[in-house]
């Protein structure tokens, strides 16, 4: 009996796990979403304009301020035993002419993220993390870590006032 009990609590919580909240962009056109597929569906004006496959779940994300670049964050898909709180992140590029997104690098945080944003120079991506936090240089892909006692003096972007819709 207990474990049919426990079988049960595991499908009522895996099955809830997968239900995941839209990311929006500031002015709220554009949103990404993941569904059970393994798949991020990018919409825009609530129509659907391209997907890309994803290694984790959509916990959170932030699109910049021109929606040129989008950044996701979530459990993996693949539950890894030996680090069970392990975030992955990733960071695509969204083309306007022909709508896609082209995944630019993805990293793997063992500590779980809690926030991000994109430097107001939108050259690097800012992360804190339970253990410390980071700056991911965009181009070079590079991340440079700092302690939780150290402040970074960074200036993110930040949705104007006048959008009602706010990312997360």
């Amino acid at each position: 009996m207990k474990a049919i009990i426990i079988a049960g609590m595991f499908l009522v919580l895996s099955s809830t796990a997968l239900a995941q909240r839209p990311v929006h962009s500031c002015a709220g056109d554009l949103s990404v979403e993941g569904n059970r597929n393994k798949l991020l569906i990018l919409r825009e004006d609530s129509r659907k304009i391209a997907t890309a496959k994803s290694k984790h779940q959509l916990d959170g994300g932030l699109f910049n301020l021109d929606n040129s670049l989008l950044v996701v964050y979530g459990l993996p898909n693949q539950v890894d035993r030996i680090h069970p709180q392990t975030t992955r992140l990733t960071v695509f590029s969204i083309e306007k002419g022909k709508p896609r997104m082209r995944r630019i690098f993805g990293e793997t945080f063992g500590s779980g993220i809690l926030e991000i944003g994109f430097t107001q120079d939108n050259k690097s991506i800012y992360v804190s993390t339970r253990l410390g936090h980071g700056l991911i240089d965009i181009r070079n892909k590079d991340v440079a870590w700092f302690s939780l006692s150290e402040e970074l003096d960074v200036k993110l972007q930040e949705c104007p006032p006048d959008n009602a819709t706010k990312a997360f």
